[in-house]
């Protein structure tokens, strides 16, 4: 037992450990009794992911972007002193920027590891199709008349999104997050150009007569009134349009679902199999999914992040009211102009209608007025839109 100079006992739980201030050696209540971890940035979920980690702990956030630490900054400028990022280049607000995440969680691994995924899928689907010489079931007038030129310049307008997408928002956003989405997004409308010359490409090798020259689909691209309404938006996007979040906002929330959706799984999805070809709904798998994916984020970003921002929502609803009311009318032309097209081959003309296209343009503008318009507040009158894809058809058809 220790004792002290007048010979009592020592308490023992008085003993001061060794090296420690006896200022702050009592028993204090902790400041937080959870047991869980404190990150650097607010989670999208439970706990911080990988996703999150890789694009959120090194970004500079100057305290200028709203949801930025104060802390960081941009060293390049540009002629003239404008710097590297400005709050000018969009009309959206935000009260934070970084409150975006994607729900895929989609980083350069998983992403790259997914188009790994996809890549080798489609070798070995092209290889059993090839050995089991399935490219003799294909209709000809659909070969040479519809996938040569007409699939071929769906390419040209997935290539020209991919340009839009690469140049004023994939430099110009505020977070490396959103950064992410843009590049990850854009790069899926890349590939989808990509697969459908890689098709092109195959069906070279084992179809007599059949080039996959590029020529062909350019021109139709260029010249054909199926693609005139398509072509126009797409070079609005990439050349004449300042602001980098309405950019985002035609191609995902507007164009890409209304002509996008109509044009491939309407048509080339949908089509393909009554000439006998289970290639092209093949390769259009990976456009589907990756169209649903890029949904999601932008539903993240404009319904929430900007749409329900605690300050700024209200303002950015009616932004986005504006820009639909100027993109829808012209994508829904663009359907339009493309309605023809389900008329082109012998074997079009004698199973598709009338009711077929509308059916059509009824699933894809219809969902499109139930699940994106509401974000943003926009009445659709679904029946009339219809009417002029469907009279479009009717008349091209007389």
């Amino acid at each position: 037992m220790t004792t002290t100079t007048d010979g009592s006992a020592a308490p023992t739980n008085e003993m001061r450990r060794t090296f420690l201030n006896p200022a702050y050696d009592i028993e204090r209540e902790p400041l937080e009794t959870r047991r869980t971890s404190q990150w650097y940035a607010k989670p999208y979920r439970r706990r911080i992911s990988e996703y999150e980690s890789l694009l959120l702990y090194a970004q500079a956030s100057p305290d200028w972007i709203p949801g930025g630490l104060g802390f960081g900054a941009f060293h390049n400028k540009f002629a003239g002193g404008r710097a590297a990022w400005e709050n000018y280049t969009t009309e959206a607000k935000s009260s934070d920027w970084f409150v975006f995440r994607d729900p895929s969680g989609r980083g350069q691994p998983t992403y790259v590891a997914q188009k790994a995924e996809e890549n080798e899928e489609a070798g070995r689907m092209f290889s059993a199709y090839a050995d089991q010489g399935m490219y003799r079931d294909l209709d000809r007038e659909w070969t040479f008349d519809v996938i040569a030129p007409a699939f071929g310049a769906y390419a040209h307008h997935e290539y020209g999104l991919f340009g839009a997408l690469v140049g004023a928002p994939a430099r110009d956003v505020f977070t490396d997050v959103l950064r992410q989405a843009v590049i990850t997004g854009a790069i899926d409308h890349l590939d989808n150009a990509e697969m459908i010359q890689a098709e092109k490409v195959f069906l070279s090798k084992n179809v007599d007569g059949f080039s996959e020259d590029v020529a062909p689909a350019r021109e139709f691209w260029l010249s054909d009134p199926a693609y005139h309404g398509a072509r126009g938006i797409v070079e609005r996007l990439w050349g004449d349009v300042y602001d980098h979040i309405e950019i985002l906002f035609a191609t995902f929330m507007v164009h890409g679902p209304l002509f996008g959706r109509f044009a491939r799984q309407q048509f080339f999805h949908r089509m393909a199999p009554m000439h006998g070809d289970q290639l092209t709904p093949a390769i259009m798998w990976p456009t589907i999914t990756a169209a649903d994916i890029n949904a999601n984020w932008a539903f993240e970003l404009f319904g929430h992040a900007l749409g329900q921002d605690p300050k700024f929502g209200e303002h950015n609803r009616a932004l986005m009211r504006l820009w639909a009311r100027d993109w829808m009318p012209k994508s829904v032309a663009a359907m339009a102009e493309f309605a023809p097209m389900f008329s082109r081959t012998s074997t079009l003309r004698s199973h598709a209608s009338t009711e077929t296209v509308n059916e059509a343009a009824t699933i894809v503008i219809g969902d499109w007025a139930r699940r994106y318009a509401p974000i943003f507040g926009l009445e659709a009158d679904v029946d009339d839109l219809v009417k002029s894809v469907t009279a479009a058809f009717a008349g091209a058809i007389r």
